[in-house]
């Protein structure tokens, strides 16, 4: 008996240290992702309402906050105040973002780097669980695609702390939320021992931080939760109630909660011609502008990577779907052809990249659904259609900026990353050296590009430092002036109190400045030379 148990043992430790060999690529591989990460986020400052936010002044200069040191009370009074007036995205601002911008940009973003790793990491993990492979390529192919945003999204987004909180952090509890209850479906369905007090509590944990965050998220996690119980728990509803009960109820309430907010309604009525439009006015209004952000420059590598890898996942598949071979290369080729010609031709006329986005959200759309029922694999259009949500909701939103396409473009890099296994998967040498070539020339580009942003925003962190602590200095001043340097490059990072005035004002509130003093902004090296 005895022997029998170290014989078990001996076998776990082995099969735990096959596991941990096997993670060790992937591990350096996330690691390389942290460090770029960290490396680029510790030289991000504060801007615009960032500092409006973390003194409590955004919207609201009645609660007497001396400079950061607000109460529990204050914040509530501020929480009400933002729900009643301005919207619902409070839960991620009062649990985070204030109170970690009480200390400067430093912790806050030394903590999106991990944030940003672990998304990239459950993306990772859907991966594996849609297609049942685990690939090294979907780091590197993350790793790339990240450096390939394009600036209009990474400074209005990614690179803001007060729009980060809303359009980059939430995406880890979705994300972590997808991948646990797909497994958990899994578990399900193959009778497997399932402990419903462990993991429902968690499921629900991220489903509301998930769904009470901010609006396209929350329809995103509506969308996938709705499709997938529909479609891969069906008829069989039963075995899942336990799952699918208190996490539909929880996603309802998060959702209502969020979009009900008085706040909503508020700013909705200060855009008074498009409150006046009707539903179909305003789809009509907004979706050739949806399009066109979809299928502009700034994104248009991500669609043509995600149309090509798809369109050879077709052909490879070709066979089985009983496609004509000869058909099947025309009618990719002819597709790629209009699509180049969409990307050159839509700047000069818009109704061009109208026009295409719609041909190609019909024809890639068709093709996802029957690749996905063909091969059992659903949770592909379903997360193809959750992506979609995230995005197309904003077709009744009075604005639509640059940095609302950010959980879509995530999506995007899901769906890039399954089909770049599933066109790998069992595939000949000579597919994987083709595909290694293909991603040289993006890797340059990509490095390239994450190299000119290091370097832009390196050549004003020195400068923002500067002018922080000699704000810190003059915090409560009797000075009536403070000589302040104006940044570098201001195509890195977003308004500064120089092209603001309202900066100015919550700038004051946030390092406890009167605001009778004033600021005088000057080039630092006219400065030096003087």
């Amino acid at each position: 008996m005895m022997t029998k148990k170290i014989e078990q043992f001996e076998n776990f430790l082995q099969k735990q240290s096959k596991k941990m060999k096997d993670s060790l690529p992937y591990l350096f591989l996330f690691i390389i992702i942290f460090l770029l990460l960290f490396f680029m986020h510790h030289l991000i400052g504060l801007y615009y309402d960032d500092f409006g936010n973390a003194s409590l002044s955004y919207g609201q200069n009645s609660l007497d906050v001396i400079g950061t040191n607000y109460t529990l009370s204050q914040l509530w009074s501020w929480c009400k105040m933002i729900y009643m007036t301005w919207g619902g995205r409070i839960l991620w601002a009062a649990l985070i973002l204030i109170p970690l911008l009480k200390f400067g940009a430093g912790i806050y973003f030394a903590l999106q780097s991990v944030v940003l790793t672990f998304i990239f990491y459950f993306i990772f993990k859907i991966v594996e669980q849609v297609t049942k492979k685990k690939s090294i390529f979907v780091p590197i192919v993350l790793m790339i695609l990240y450096g390939l945003i394009d600036m209009t999204f990474l400074r209005h987004g990614i690179y803001w702390a007060s729009a980060s909180i809303l359009y980059i952090w939430p995406l880890l509890p979705l994300f972590l939320f997808i991948y646990l209850y797909m497994k958990l479906t899994d578990k399900i369905k193959n009778k497997e021992k399932v402990n419903y007090f462990l993991y429902v509590p968690i499921l629900l944990i991220l489903n509301f931080f998930a769904t009470f965050s901010q609006e396209q998220i929350s329809v995103a996690m509506l969308t996938f939760l709705i499709l997938y119980i529909l479609f891969y728990h069906g008829k069989e509803w039963k075995q899942y109630k336990k799952l699918d009960i208190p996490n539909i109820v929880v996603c309802l309430a998060s959702f209502a909660l969020l979009m009900l907010a008085p706040g909503n309604y508020a700013r909705l009525d200060t855009n008074v011609e498009f409150a006046s439009l009707s539903l179909f006015g305003k789809v009509f209004k907004n979706l050739p502008s949806l399009l066109l952000v979809i299928f502009r420059s700034q994104m248009t590598i991500f669609m043509m990577i995600l149309t090509i890898l798809f369109l050879l996942c077709l052909f490879k598949y070709r066979k089985e779907f009983k496609i004509n071979p000869k058909k099947t290369v025309v009618s990719i080729l002819l597709f790629i052809l209009l699509s180049v010609i969409c990307v050159f031709l839509q700047k000069q006329f818009k109704i061009i990249g109208v026009l295409y986005g719609i041909v190609w959200i019909l024809y890639m759309g068709i093709w996802m659904l029957i690749y996905g029922f063909h091969f059992k694999k659903l949770s592909i259009p379903i997360l193809a259609i959750t992506g979609c949500g995230s995005m197309f909701c904003l077709v009744v939103s009075p604005v639509i900026g640059g940095r609302t396409a950010l959980p879509f473009i995530f999506f995007l890099f899901l769906l890039i990353a399954i089909f770049t296994v599933e066109l790998l998967k069992e595939a000949r040498m000579m597919v994987y050296v083709v595909f290694i070539l293909f991603l040289f020339p993006l890797g340059t580009l990509s490095a390239l590009s994450f190299n000119i942003n290091y370097n832009g925003y390196l050549n004003n962190y020195n400068i923002e430092k500067l002018n922080h602590e000699i704000l810190i200095k003059h915090s409560n001043t009797t000075d009536k002036e403070i000589t302040l340097y104006k940044s570098k490059d201001s195509g890195f990072g977003v308004a500064r109190g120089y092209e603001e005035p309202s900066i100015t004002y919550w700038m004051k509130e946030y390092y406890n400045i009167p605001q009778d003093v004033v600021f005088n902004w000057v080039d630092i090296y006219e400065d030096i030379r003087e």
